[in-house]
């Protein structure tokens, strides 16, 4: 369940787009100036000048703040724009900028308590200081509406961000455990028996020599340096292989555990090296495209097809079961966003009524 906490300001990892040419609206200010300039007098003119450029100060805070900071630039704007009105209509404008803030800033219901305080100043700035309220009030709440909606809609992809970022850090935090116990295993079935080897050999040299029986104890000797060099060779070749085991490991236990269930594999051009981050997640995406498989097909035969080209490592999955239509579960939904985490693709198409899964990943921009 995606939480409604964030605390970030607007500047935080976000597109500057918002913070900068977004106030390019905020020229629509001088409107009313700008079309008829002899209902002002240069007091107004003076004043909307010098009110704008505490505004963009306080829109520079705003931009800053997170949560618990945004209420006062914010306040301190409706209150500069309540007092910009007697002097300049326009103003209704810059009162919508701080609903696209507490839209960002704020959670849900604190963010439509505070839009409703927005909409009262515009209307009391309105009836306190202006004729005609209505050209006023109904273009400030829509404009209001319209920058709140976008501030909420930035707040939610960055929620959205921060959750896939979280479920992308447990998934690699469980290949890593993974990683781990292979190792461990690896390593236990490598050494384990050898150094009981050793050990026995050990021990019968030295009773070989208590009992003067020397030949006999250098052979044993002799031994356990053999296997002792033998042993050094495999551990050498095992830790220099460790990162291709990974990938390569687990696709072979993979074509096994299809094969018990008789399918035919077949597995193509294999990459011998890849990203940390690429091999931890095609991992994952390929146990799950076998699960899938497995509950699903109704083929015997599986084509695993690999091929990198130009920094893109293109997965293409064939199975021969026989397809209607593709249903979007969550293994297919999660192979999408793993793919999507690491800017890639995922698609799935039907040709004959035969399933086709395609995958590709951009290795350059994922170290």
């Amino acid at each position: 369940m995606q939480t409604d906490v964030l605390n970030q300001s607007l500047r935080d990892k976000g597109n500057p787009y918002w913070y900068w040419v977004s106030l390019i609206f905020s020229s629509f200010y001088f409107l009313p100036i700008f079309f008829n300039p002899s209902a002002y007098s240069k007091t107004d003119i003076s004043f909307s000048i010098l009110a704008y450029i505490v505004f963009i100060y306080l829109y520079n805070l705003c931009t800053k703040a997170k949560e618990e900071e945004i209420y006062v630039p914010t306040g301190a704007i409706l209150l500069l724009c309540a007092i910009a009105t007697n002097f300049n209509p326009g103003a209704y404008t810059l009162f919508a900028f701080t609903a696209f803030f507490i839209g960002f800033c704020l959670p849900k219901r604190k963010s439509l308590t505070s839009l409703a305080v927005i909409f009262i100043s515009i209307s009391l700035s309105a009836f306190l200081f202006l004729d005609k309220t209505i050209y006023f009030i109904i273009p400030g709440w829509i404009l209001s509406i319209g920058l709140y909606a976008f501030g909420y809609l930035e707040r939610y992809e960055r929620l959205h961000q921060l959750s896939k970022a979280k479920s992308q850090e447990q998934i690699e935090q469980l290949a890593k455990i993974a990683e781990r116990e292979r190792i461990a295993r690896d390593l236990h079935d490598l050494l384990g028996h050898s150094l009981s080897s050793i050990a026995l050999k050990s021990e019968l040299a030295e009773k070989l020599l208590l009992s003067n029986k020397a030949e006999e104890a250098g052979k044993e000797i002799s031994a356990v340096a053999d296997l002792s060099r033998s042993i050094l060779s495999e551990v050498r070749q095992a830790v220099s292989g460790f990162k291709q085991q990974a990938l390569k490991g687990i696709l072979s236990n993979l074509k096994k555990e299809l094969e018990s269930a008789n399918f035919q594999v077949l597995i193509q051009n294999t990459p011998n090296t890849l990203p940390p981050k690429i091999e931890s997640a095609l991992t994952l995406i390929i146990k799950e495209i076998v699960t899938n498989t497995l509950r699903h097909s109704k083929g015997d035969k599986i084509d695993f097809q690999f091929n990198q080209n130009n920094n893109i490592l293109e997965l293409t999955v064939l199975d021969n079961g026989y397809v209607e239509k593709v249903k979007w579960g969550n293994g297919l939904l999660g192979i999408q966003e793993r793919c999507e985490l690491l800017l890639g693709n995922f698609s799935t198409e039907i040709t004959n009524n035969k399933l086709q899964l395609s995958l590709n990943l951009p290795l350059h921009s994922n170290p």
